[in-house]
């Protein structure tokens, strides 16, 4: 799909953060405006400050990704996008959220997932786990930043069920 200047999109991005994909969105797409959800302030916080030359492109509200979705109209959004948000949800909140979703997206929109996700090779996963943990280590010289992100791709990797359960979800 073309996006031009004279269309007028609605986009959700659920889960913020502080900006980091958002901000590559909007010195990509001059046409874009988007609404910024995230229930953590001091991260929006953070992506505001970010993102203070994008003001007038950019709406931030903080709030619970559900309570946010349960507010907007059914068939009123052009697109809604995730990035590094649903996988440290639960997975009945990321099914709640992703059965909301559907029902606020047009029936031409589009939802990207820009996650991480285990695939279903547990052998493989343990692999890949292990390389990106080796590559936090090497790249992260913050120990107490290297350490938080090391515990977090851990408990991500201790889900591997739920991750499975997940993905038959979507399958059906």
């Amino acid at each position: 799909k073309v996006i031009s200047d004279n269309m007028s999109l609605k986009v959700i991005e659920l889960g913020i953060g502080t900006g980091a994909t958002t901000i590559g969105i909007l010195e990509n797409v001059a046409a874009i405006p988007i609404t910024a959800i995230d229930l953590n302030k001091q991260r929006l916080d953070r992506a505001k400050y970010r993102l203070r030359k994008y003001v007038n492109r950019v709406s931030f509200i903080e709030s619970d990704a559900l309570d946010y979705l349960m507010s907007v109209p059914d068939n009123s959004a052009d697109c809604i996008y995730t990035a590094f948000t649903l996988h440290n949800l639960p997975l009945s909140s990321r099914v709640e959220i992703i059965n909301r979703l559907y029902t606020v997206l047009k029936p031409s929109g589009v939802f990207i997932d820009a996650d991480k996700h285990g695939i279903q090779d547990s052998a493989r996963n343990k692999e890949l786990l292990s390389q990106q943990l080796l590559i936090i280590e090497e790249n992260i010289q913050d120990k107490d930043l290297s350490r938080q992100w090391v515990e977090h791709y851990q408990k991500d990797a201790a889900i591997d069920q739920t991750r499975e359960d997940y993905y038959e979800y979507l399958e059906k």
